[in-house]
């Protein structure tokens, strides 16, 4: 099996020793859900993971929640937990798929597309009796990343402004139905 953009539990156990391989708990859980994604982290973890934190991994400035960081933050940041350019990415979460893939997402727009997320997450990691590891991570060995922002592939106010009257390109919105037509409440 080739790497990416998914790749499956097996693959991941075959290749979790790998030199060029980083595994990155990428969870994320809203409000409500009153959870905290980095002590689960410490509880259980795949073996080698770090956990890839996406408030951290922000853009700090603003009080919108999750926008994307300036190239110099995400290169320090993302160098700090041991990535360098030439290594391979994996991006799970302990939902199964909610959040990982933002992570993933970062990573491609930021220039980096050797990363990936794990199919079906931990959960699926934990079904099938891959080892589990807890505690406390030792600190990375710093990489060296170099991110280039492909600002293509961002869409601010006025692009999707003008979106609706060119009708240019396809827009996707992955929230639940509700949330889309304004009938539920917003979590955060």
């Amino acid at each position: 099996m080739s790497f990416g953009p998914l790749v499956g539990t097996a693959w991941l156990a075959d290749h979790l020793d790998d030199a060029d391989l980083r595994v990155m708990d990428a969870t994320f859980y809203m409000p409500a859900e009153a959870r905290d994604a980095q002590a689960l982290f410490l509880d259980a973890h795949i073996p080698g993971a770090r956990f890839f934190d996406l408030e951290l991994i922000a853009d700090q400035e603003t009080g919108l929640p999750h926008m994307v960081p300036t190239a110099g933050r995400f290169e320090r940041l993302v160098a700090a937990l041991g990535i360098s350019d030439g290594d391979r990415v994996v991006f799970y979460d302990q939902k199964g798929l909610f959040s990982a893939a933002r992570g993933w997402w970062l990573m491609r727009l930021f220039g980096h597309e050797r990363a990936a997320v794990l199919d079906g997450g931990l959960p699926k990691w934990r079904s099938e009796g891959h080892a589990i590891a807890a505690g406390d991570v030792p600190a990375a060995s710093p990489g060296s990343f170099h991110a280039t922002l492909r600002s293509a592939r961002l869409r601010g106010l006025g692009d999707m402004l003008a979106n609706v009257a060119s009708d240019d390109e396809l827009v996707l919105d992955a929230r639940a139905s509700g949330r889309f037509t304004g009938a539920a409440p917003e979590p955060r």
